[in-house]
């Protein structure tokens, strides 16, 4: 029969941690920061860029050595973007000419080349948003960057009684 649980108490008090679900979240040791978006990125790469920067962001897991990747996550979305345009007008699969060796042409029906290119794509894509925590598997994997401290509002201050004020103030703040 196995021993009872430790308190959370108990695993303080001999210096141990739990290898139970405690509920709270872990900060990472690595600062947030925001990856500048490359100039030769094409106009629609740029805004993936700019997508996942702010879904990144939001989760509170983005770092400036993300960027690398980020970069390869936007390039690939736009090529598999391009690949599944021509998939979607041509079909899957095209007819081609061919020629015997007579000479005489015949029609063939083949693979579209584009949706090997859009399926080398997404086979590339998956991993990178995987580690980026942007997958349904990793999403709870990724910790929250380390940050500034979150302010606690305190009842009765201008934060609690105008908080469009002070929204307007730290606007003008960062301007």
């Amino acid at each position: 029969m196995p021993q009872p649980r430790k308190t959370l108490a108990m695993h303080k008090l001999h210096n141990t941690s739990p290898h139970y679900e405690t509920g709270k979240v872990t900060e990472s040791h690595i600062a947030g920061g925001r990856p500048k978006c490359p100039r030769y990125l094409t106009p629609d790469a740029k805004k993936k860029f700019r997508s996942l920067v702010r879904e990144l962001e939001s989760r509170r897991t983005l770092t400036p050595g993300d960027g690398s990747l980020l970069v390869m996550a936007a390039t690939l979305w736009d090529r598999w973007r391009k690949a599944d345009d021509h998939v979607q007008g041509e079909g899957s699969v095209v007819t081609v000419t061919c020629y015997s060796k007579n000479g005489e042409p015949y029609q063939r029906e083949k693979m579209n080349p584009w949706l090997q290119v859009a399926q080398a794509t997404e086979k590339q894509l998956a991993p990178i948003l995987a580690s980026l925590g942007l997958s349904v598997n990793h999403r709870d994997k990724a910790k929250p960057v380390r940050g500034a401290p979150v302010d606690e509002i305190v009842p009765g201050s201008l934060a609690d009684t105008d908080p469009a004020f002070v929204l307007r103030m730290e606007k003008e703040m960062k301007q």
